[in-house]
């Protein structure tokens, strides 16, 4: 058994040094499709659910109320539901205004929400890139910013204003780029736009004369009850023409906006190994061929069929295994880096 196994071993070395080009052509394919479908496969876990992973990130609020009204009147009509029955944790009131942004020569409107330095206990966006807010600074929802071009240290102009940018960052209290929803109380339509977070003490300069509006994140004891606790605590005229919104239905509609990505992203995944696939068999057919005067070797020194066969196999499944360990590798190692999750 011992020699038998040496003989195999010996063959074995023999046969990767005499074929150095053939080896490593199908090293690298195994590699390649194995890395190819473990990346999509791993892209695929990553996006199933983006908005729920960017809510556990952010500590995400389950209602978001923005008043029909703005200024004192928002204020008072946000004040109660602060302590109504199943809310547990709030953030904010936080202003709000609705305004334009330019950012290399493109203009597109924009949902500008003043914010503190300090961390709010509900809707905490997670900076992706740069810092969060301080004075004279704007920090730029992720897709928003990837869609325009905008990084940190670009200056773009809100209104008229110049405001360095200072990081980008995801949120899971609103829709991502461009479904975020520009709704100015007292507006009707709902356009398509931006969102940006400013620090608190800019936003009334940003805003002029246009008063301000605000928002309010909110935690519930269920967070199922979203639906339940519209009706019983926002069904006043301060809410007509506002929106309240459950994370349910933000969730919903940031799905729609990465469903078509998911679903190319895992036929292209398949598609991509099963090419590789069929590389494999045929460097693996090639090399087959090429080895029947090594078979006839061994026949010829009486290897039976079953000696032929574990020669081969062995061989095969040593470079199938280095490969395998390899493409897995490559595809989780690359998946994070390629893919950072988001709110959508």
């Amino acid at each position: 058994m011992t020699g038998r196994l040496l003989l195999v071993y010996r063959l074995l070395i023999r046969d990767l040094r005499r074929h150095p080009t053939e080896t490593a052509l199908l090293l690298i394919a195994v590699t390649g499709a194995t890395a190819t479908l473990s990346l999509g496969l791993a892209l695929n876990a990553m996006i199933a659910d983006p908005y729920q992973q960017t809510r556990a990130v952010t500590a995400g609020p389950d209602v978001v109320v923005e008043p029909g009204v703005t200024g004192p009147g928002a204020l008072a009509a946000l004040a109660p539901l602060t302590t109504a029955p199943g809310v547990t944790d709030h953030s904010g009131p936080f202003p709000v205004a609705y305004l334009a942004l330019t950012a290399h020569d493109t203009t597109v409107r924009v949902v500008v929400e003043g914010r503190d330095g300090t961390p709010a206990a509900v809707d905490r966006p997670a900076v992706t890139d740069g810092t969060w807010v301080r004075p004279g600074g704007v920090v730029v929802e992720r897709t928003f910013a990837e869609a325009l071009g905008m990084q940190p240290g670009d200056t773009v102009s809100v209104a008229g204003h110049p405001l360095r940018v200072v990081g980008l960052a995801v949120t899971a209290a609103r829709p991502v780029f461009p479904s975020v929803g520009w709704h100015p109380p007292g507006v009707m339509l709902i356009e398509k736009g931006g969102l940006v977070w400013v620090d608190r003490g800019d936003i009334a300069a940003l805003a002029g004369s246009q008063s301000l509006a605000y928002t309010l994140k909110l935690k519930l004891a269920d967070p199922q009850a979203g639906a339940a606790f519209r009706a019983a605590s926002t069904n006043t005229n301060d809410f007509r023409g506002g929106s309240v919104r459950t994370w349910q239905e933000l969730a919903y509609r940031n799905g729609k906006l990465t469903g078509a990505a998911q679903e190319t992203l895992t036929i292209g995944s398949w598609l991509l190994a099963v090419l590789a696939v069929a590389g494999v068999a045929g460097i693996v057919a090639g090399r087959v061929i090429a080895q029947r005067r090594r078979v006839g070797l061994l026949k010829a020194v009486g290897a039976g069929p079953g000696m032929v066969a574990v020669v081969h196999l062995t061989e095969y499944l040593l470079i199938g295994v280095v490969a395998a360990g390899l493409g897995l590798a490559a595809g989780w190692f690359a998946a994070p880096r390629l893919f950072r999750p988001s709110v959508g």
